[in-house]
C-alpha cells in the first residue's frame, strides 16, 4: 500500500481510509469479468467502487483489527433500502496491517447473501450530536451464510484457489449483474 498517500492526515482512520481506498482502486478487480474497478464519488450512499464493465458496485470496509462478528457501516435507512430494493452492494472487507501497510484478509461478500436480518440498527447519535437523531447500522456477519465468503487473502497469503475463487466470484457477480 502507499503509505506516502496517508501523510498529510493526522487521524489514523483517514490515513488508513485514503491509502485503503487508493490500494482497492489500484489492486482491486471485479470477480465478475475481470475490469478494473472505479471508485465512486466521496459520500455516495452505500457504495465505495463500481466495475468499469458490468456495473456490479462495492461497498469497502476495512480495519486495522481482525473482522470481528459486525462491521459498523452507514445510515441505517439506506442499508436497509439497499437490501429491500436489491440494489446493495457487496461487500469487501479488508483487515490490514498499519505497521507494514499490506492486506492481511481480504473477503468478498455478494450483494445477496445480504439479507434484513443482517442489518442492525445502532442507538441514535445523542441530541448534542453534531448529526443529532442519526441512525448508523452494523452488519451482523453471523446472518451470512459462511459459504457466501470468498476469501481472496488469508493471514497475508492469495489464495491458492485464487482461479477457482475467481470463477465462484464471477459466476455469483454475473448473477448480480442481470437483476
Amino acid at each position: 500500500m502507499s503509505e506516502e498517500l496517508g501523510s498529510k492526515y493526522n487521524s489514523l482512520a483517514q490515513k488508513a481510509r485514503v491509502i485503503t481506498e487508493d490500494w482497492m482502486a489500484e489492486e482491486g478487480y471485479c470477480p465478475s469479468c475481470l475490469s478494473r474497478l472505479v471508485q465512486t464519488t466521496a459520500n455516495s450512499k452505500a457504495v465505495d467502487f463500481q466495475c468499469l464493465e458490468c456495473t456490479v458496485q462495492f461497498q469497502l470496509k476495512s480495519t486495522k483489527s481482525k473482522i470481528g462478528k459486525c462491521v459498523p457501516d452507514g445510515a441505517y435507512q439506506t442499508m436497509l433500502s439497499a437490501v429491500r430494493s436489491d440494489t446493495c452492494p457487496a461487500l469487501v472487507l479488508m483487515h490490514y496491517s498499519n505497521l507494514e501497510w499490506t492486506v492481511r484478509d481480504l473477503t468478498i461478500i455478494p450483494s445477496f447473501a445480504l439479507t434484513e436480518q443482517a442489518i442492525i440498527p445502532r442507538k441514535p447519535l445523542s441530541p448534542t450530536a453534531r448529526r443529532a437523531g442519526w441512525i448508523g447500522c452494523n452488519i451482523d456477519l453471523t446472518k451470512i451464510a459462511p459459504q457466501a465468503r470468498v476469501d481472496v487473502v488469508k493471514n497475508g497469503i492469495v489464495s491458492p484457489q485464487n482461479v477457482a475463487l475467481r470463477q465462484v466470484c464471477r459466476e455469483i457477480c454475473l448473477i448480480l449483474s442481470q437483476r
